[in-house]
């Protein structure tokens, strides 16, 4: 666990994006009011998307109806995009919609505003971003944790700093993140591996979209491997490669992947670290 100090940073950039002008306006404002460089903004994702690219991005304030910034969400939280995981992020949505609530929440942003909101409801979103936060890590999910109850295998927890906190302490979490991610990632791919493998072995017939989730759980395992990846991580990559071909040929004995299948979670468990 990386040490984090109890008191905020200074606010960094904090980035507006919204189509409407007021929602833009307000954010901006109560951003200013918690310190900090003046809040850039935009109408449009393209905009967010590339600001998010070109600099660290501590606060962002976006458009929730937006499917692009969800998946902007989803790949800031990961660290494939921006140099922020911890980023403070704020959904803005124009109703209450059950479905597209929970979108906004798996998408791993901190907290929602509902339109029309108020200054004072804005305020107390962004000083909640400036305390350290539990954050669950999975192969599915990457943002803070909302769930009370007992988490099982495949699922980590680690405390987020403050986003604001200065770059080495936000590089050092986000070095325990990245592992925690590479582990989540391998404990899916060999749970997914083993449910399709056990309904082959017993004679059940493998929905289509199990079979696009171990492909889905082995590339994401592969986007995060380190740019020079230690000999065991190159090691957990082959071999997952290997487990995915078996299991793609019709002909494999699908007992062999299962065997294969938990002797490669063992593996990755060892490799990967907690």
């Amino acid at each position: 666990m990386v040490p984090m100090e109890s008191s905020p940073g200074t606010p960094g950039a904090t980035f507006a994006q919204h189509p409407s002008r007021a929602v833009r306006s307000l954010a901006r404002e109560v951003a200013l009011s918690f310190g900090g460089e003046a809040p850039a903004e935009g109408a449009m994702y393209a905009e967010l998307h590339a600001e998010v690219v070109r600099r660290r991005i501590d606060r962002i304030v976006f458009d929730g109806d937006c499917d692009e910034c969800l998946w902007l969400c989803g790949e800031i939280r990961s660290g494939r995009l921006g140099s922020n995981p911890f980023a403070g992020l704020i959904a803005v949505l124009s109703s209450s919609d059950e479905a597209r609530v929970r979108r906004t929440i798996d998408a791993g942003v901190d907290s929602v505003l509902l339109l029309p909101f108020s200054k004072e409801a804005a305020s107390v979103r962004f000083a909640a971003l400036r305390k350290k936060r539990p954050f669950v890590v999975s192969g599915g999910y990457v943002g803070p944790d909302r769930r009370k109850e007992a988490r099982t295998g495949g699922v980590f927890l680690m405390e987020a700093p403050d986003p604001s906190r200065p770059d080495e302490e936000i590089q050092a979490a986000s070095k325990v993140l990245e592992v925690r991610l590479r582990r989540a990632l391998a404990e899916r791919f060999v749970h997914a591996l083993v449910e399709a493998a056990s309904r082959r072995a017993s004679g059940e017939e493998i929905e289509p979209e199990l079979k696009i989730d171990v492909k889905r759980c082995r590339d994401r395992l592969a986007a995060h491997a380190p740019s020079s990846p230690p000999s065991a991580f190159s090691n957990l990559l082959d071999r997952s490669s290997d487990l995915h071909r078996l299991f793609s040929s019709e002909a494999a004995g699908f007992g062999i992947v299962l065997e294969e299948a938990r002797r490669f979670a063992r593996w990755a468990s060892e490799s990967c670290g907690a």
